[in-house]
């Protein structure tokens, strides 16, 4: 699957970090370029607050889970939890991986 990231950001340079092996063509902070960017699959939002690009690309009839995803969706697995990057990135909190292993 294809991905287009919205939100240029600190959560979209940590998603790109831990998720370096999907497929992301891009990253944009606007709402109407990663619509118009036709070669994902998919668009994730990374952003603090969703609430107005969620809003936008619902009003462009875009549906959750169909044509976007939020980035903390990708870490539903309880082996994501357990990857060495996602450690590092806990920086410490190790003891939260040790809870999910």
């Amino acid at each position: 699957m294809k991905y287009i990231i919205c939100g240029k950001n600190r959560v979209a340079k940590d998603f790109m970090y831990m998720f370096e092996n999907l497929d992301i063509l891009g990253i944009v902070d606007d709402v109407d370029l990663a619509i118009e960017d036709n070669a994902h699959d998919q668009i994730i939002l990374c952003d603090f607050d969703k609430t107005e690009k969620e809003k936008r690309l619902q009003q462009r009839g875009m549906a959750y889970g169909k044509d976007y995803v939020y980035e903390e969706d990708f870490f539903g697995s309880w082996i994501l939890l357990c990857s060495p990057k996602i450690e590092n990135w806990l920086s410490g909190e190790r003891e939260i991986c040790a809870n999910f292993c």
